[in-house]
């Protein structure tokens, strides 16, 4: 089996070379395994844009499933919808990490934490409400809530939407003044 690596081009623009298939280039073909190898080096390649790592710059522990920020020095902290310099959320912490340890943020995709988790992330019962939206907290920082910043002062960020009770489908648009 072939270790290939992603056949992308400088400019990030899918360039239709891989996977290749030059004897039968028909929507039937069927892929070689050297086409299933391509694939799966893209797909692993298209993964390391899901989570971002650095050190805990916090000062104390990061708790799992906290919204962090990158602050200028590179090291990531918890994010606050109210706080000066510390709006913009990059990503959700994987674990529970100490402080000036390495950090791993999901920054998009789907992520699953247990109904007791999300309940201590989001001040819930039972986790996660199906079908809502999600948004930074201005109340405490790393914590998310379903009800929308609604102060002058405050920045609207959009983490997630719930899926289910126990998964949220990242979502981490860019910040806007709530007024």
């Amino acid at each position: 089996m072939s270790t290939n690596s992603p056949n992308f081009p400088a400019s990030g623009v899918w360039d239709s070379s891989s996977p290749d298939r030059t004897s039968d280039r028909s929507i039937n073909a069927s892929p070689s395994y050297e086409d299933w190898d391509q694939i799966v080096a893209e797909v692993r390649a298209l993964q390391d844009q899901f989570f971002v790592k650095a050190i805990n710059g916090e000062g104390g522990n990061i708790t799992k499933g906290f919204l962090c920020y990158m602050k200028s020095d590179g090291e990531v902290a918890l994010a606050d919808a109210d706080g000066s310099g510390t709006r913009f959320g990059l990503g959700l912490a994987l674990a529970l990490y100490a402080d000036n340890a390495e950090v791993t943020l999901q920054t998009m995709g789907v992520m699953v934490l247990t109904t007791a988790e999300w309940d201590t992330i989001c001040g819930t019962t039972g986790g996660l409400d199906e079908g809502v939206d999600y948004y930074q907290s201005d109340a405490t920082a790393g914590k998310l809530t379903a009800t929308a910043p609604a102060t002058a002062t405050d920045t609207l960020q959009t983490v997630g939407y719930a899926l289910s009770p126990t998964k949220m489908l990242l979502r981490l648009h860019g910040e806007l003044p709530v007024a």
